[in-house]
């Protein structure tokens, strides 16, 4: 294995750097979750409101029946049916005929009814035999008339209401008929139409009771004013629980994901037991014991790899001079420096034998 091998072997094991977290696992469940509770508690708002709007219109229109129906019952059909005998026509010159006691009684038992239930606006109408036209009769207000909300004695319906309504007039001559709530130029209002009976069973007019839903309006701001702060504050009760579980269940992922950023940076003697160790086990535990098993392995493993990059760098660096000093004594340089080296100490060798020889030999005579 080359150096480079071992190097890049080396290499392979250093850490990525860690990715930093801008979105915690927690801020996504509160997110969630406060997202989930507005669209909850928004349809839950609306229903409760409007369920009790329903109930109270529901309710209204029950006793509005209640009313119409008893207070038919109380007028004196006998002496509505002579009144429209006197008075066949309209007379714009006496739009209210306050000078006839039968209009007066007629009238003032209209306010009989409005006293029992103060908001009703009660009236009769009737219909003319001759031109098959709906016409006025009597009102609640027409003592203190205050046109044009009080309608004048023999007007015409047609000018007053508009065609729906006046449908709904021509079925109360039949049988008590609710006309659901409509908005004209005096506001918004319920109705109920009964037929008015005499003795003999014959219709003679209707009875008309009229319930501004103003009431309603109360009702519905009253649900408003008592039920949303109720609601309010079991959403930020929930989100609050929210918080706190999702403390409690992100707090051994962020121990784990801080673990695992020493573990990235090369720091194997990691303590996971507080995040193995819960009173609950759970799917987090059964991870952190993972990944403890997970870095025994790593730090092994590393460890041995370390030996073996370490052994193969020895093993490298005495190949490396191995084959430098072979390249050297197989260069000419050194065969011939070798050539001379030997040369020389042939030389030295024969240079000590002549010294000795010369000191041996004998002295000449003189």
């Amino acid at each position: 294995m080359s150096t480079a091998t071992a190097q890049a072997a080396a290499e392979s094991i250093t850490p990525a750097p860690y990715a930093k977290i801008r979105f915690g696992m927690r801020a996504k469940m509160l997110t969630a979750f406060a997202v989930a509770f507005s669209i909850i508690f928004g349809i839950l708002t609306y229903l409760v409101i409007q369920f009790v709007t329903d109930q109270a219109q529901t309710k209204l229109v029950t006793q509005l029946r209640d009313t119409a129906v008893g207070g038919a019952s109380t007028l004196d059909a006998t002496a509505l049916k002579t009144l429209l005998v006197k008075h066949p026509v309209y007379d714009p010159k006496n739009p209210y005929p306050q000078d006839d006691p039968l209009y007066v009684a007629a009238n003032q038992q209209l306010q009989n009814i409005r006293s029992v239930v103060p908001n009703a606006s009660p009236y009769t109408y009737a219909l003319n035999p001759t031109t098959g036209k709906l016409e006025w009769m009597t009102s609640y207000s027409a003592l203190k008339p205050d046109p044009p909300f009080t309608n004048s004695f023999r007007g015409p319906v047609s000018g007053v209401v508009n065609a729906e309504t006046y449908r709904y007039l021509e079925a109360g001559l039949k049988t008590p008929t609710d006309q659901p709530s409509y908005t004209d130029a005096n506001g918004s209002w319920i109705s109920t139409y009964v037929p008015i009976k005499a003795t003999d069973g014959s219709t003679v007019g209707g009875l008309a009771v009229d319930y501004p839903l103003s009431y309603v309006d109360e009702v519905r701001a009253a649900a408003i004013r008592n039920i949303v702060p109720i609601l309010v504050i079991a959403y930020l009760l929930l989100t609050g629980l929210v918080l706190l579980v999702s403390t409690w269940l992100t707090r051994p992922l962020k121990r784990l994901t801080a673990a695992t950023r020493r573990i990235a940076a090369g720091d194997y003697d990691v303590d996971l037991s507080n995040v193995i160790a819960t009173r609950i086990p759970d799917e987090m535990g059964v991870l952190a014991a993972s990944f403890a098993v997970m870095v025994d392995k790593v730090r092994i493993r590393e460890k041995d790899l370390t030996q073996q990059v370490k052994r193969l760098t020895v093993e490298i660096d005495s190949k490396k001079r191995e084959q430098s000093v072979s390249e050297i004594t197989d260069s000419d340089f050194f065969s011939a420096l070798t050539a001379k080296a030997g040369n020389m100490r042939r030389r030295m060798r024969e240079l000590d034998e002549a010294d000795g020889s010369a000191a041996v030999a004998p002295s000449p005579v003189v």
